[in-house]
């Protein structure tokens, strides 16, 4: 799993919006969409419901993701 990848996932908990996601993170918002996509291909989970109206994470997504992401990131000593 690519830090990257978690960390463009943990942005975009926070900011709850692709666009505003990918502009914090200087990268396009397609590229964005498919690295978030990848990482749930790896996790075998969906962590974003991604309707037109609005925006949530998937209980997978939520806080359970967050915390193994930052112990991860603990880990590698980012």
């Amino acid at each position: 799993m690519k830090l990257s990848l978690m960390r463009e996932f943990v942005t975009l908990a926070n900011v709850q919006n692709f666009s505003r996601a990918a502009e914090e993170l200087y990268i396009a918002q397609p590229a964005l969409s498919r690295h978030i996509a990848a990482l749930e291909n790896e996790l075998k989970t969906k962590l974003i419901d991604r309707s037109r109206n609005s925006f949530c994470t998937y209980r997978a997504g939520g806080r359970k993701h967050c915390i193994l992401f930052r112990r991860y990131c603990w880990n590698m000593r980012c």
